[in-house]
């Protein structure tokens, strides 16, 4: 909120483009619009890098449709921080631009951390982290990029966005809120209930209580709620190693789903199934 704020009365004060005397409304639809582009492009990099990477599709994010925040709010972030620091000098502008990328991952991680008692992504195994957070090479990647954002992509997408009409402005930001808000209502409580099956998961795991039964099973139908599950899935490696370890608490019904989702090999039939083996039931 405080980086909308500012970024309105900076706009209050410099805005230009439209040929209108800028308000608070108009600045505060200027940069959400600005939120809205950099969520956007920031979803396509990303999804386009663990895609190629992974070699399938990926929906990469926390959200189900096409926005990574956390891009948007580093976009507004170096605005805010540009505009503080032009009486700085040049040097020192550009590193603190350059730092603020990492700065807003390492607030997300904890963040989110802290919201879903899960981590979303870990860079405990590469050199140079901070709290498996962040990671030296992957700051110095983003460095340029928020740099080229500030003196390219902000200057040409806020000119495209101050010669939109008044209806348009108005259309396009009520549909932007409320897809938002949707969005995020429903990304966050698929999230919490991942993370309660994920503790399942785990609580199974250490009593060798296996397989978990699914509700909501009719036969070869798979439910919602465990289509929905797979989502987080999908989008955070991390997330997929942990399940991949523990594929034995599925039930053969959906294990060949989950397996699919992974990216996991398909296993023999034949073959006994992962836990069943030490059952003491079994045996007899």
């Amino acid at each position: 909120m405080l980086i909308f704020v500012y970024t309105i009365r900076f706009t209050t004060r410099k805005g230009k483009g439209s040929g209108r005397k800028p308000d608070m409304i108009t600045g505060l639809m200027d940069y959400f619009f600005y939120f809205l582009i950099c969520s956007f492009l920031g979803w396509i990099v990303e999804s386009t890098f663990k895609s190629i990477e992974e070699k399938r599709p990926v929906n990469s994010g926390f959200l189900h449709g096409p926005f990574v925040p956390v891009y948007g709010f580093g976009a507004l972030a170096v605005h805010v921080l540009g505009i503080a620091c032009a009486a700085c000098p040049r040097f020192l502008a550009l590193t603190m631009i350059a730092l603020v990328p990492s700065a807003v991952e390492y607030l997300a991680s904890f963040l989110l951390e802290k919201i879903f008692s899960v981590k979303l992504w870990d860079y405990r195994d590469l050199s140079f982290n901070l709290n498996g957070r962040i990671w030296l090479w992957g700051g110095i990647c983003w460095a340029f990029l928020s740099i080229g954002t500030f003196f390219t992509l902000e200057p040409a997408a806020l000119a495209w966005i101050r010669g939109w009409g008044d209806h348009a402005r108005w259309f396009i930001a009520g549909m932007g809120v409320m897809y938002l808000a949707a969005d995020i209502w429903i990304s966050g409580r698929v999230y919490f209930a991942f993370v309660a099956a994920l503790k399942k998961i785990r609580e199974a795991v250490a009593s060798h209580a296996y397989p978990l039964p699914i509700i909501g099973m009719t036969g070869q139908r798979i439910p919602v709620e465990l289509k929905r599950f797979l989502k987080p899935l999908k989008s955070f490696p991390l997330l997929r190693r942990e399940i991949m370890s523990n594929l034995q608490v599925f039930p053969e019904q959906v294990l060949e789903l989950v397996k699919r989702t992974l990216g996991a090999k398909p296993r023999s039939r034949s073959r006994p199934r992962r836990g069943r083996e030490d059952d003491p039931e079994t045996k007899s």
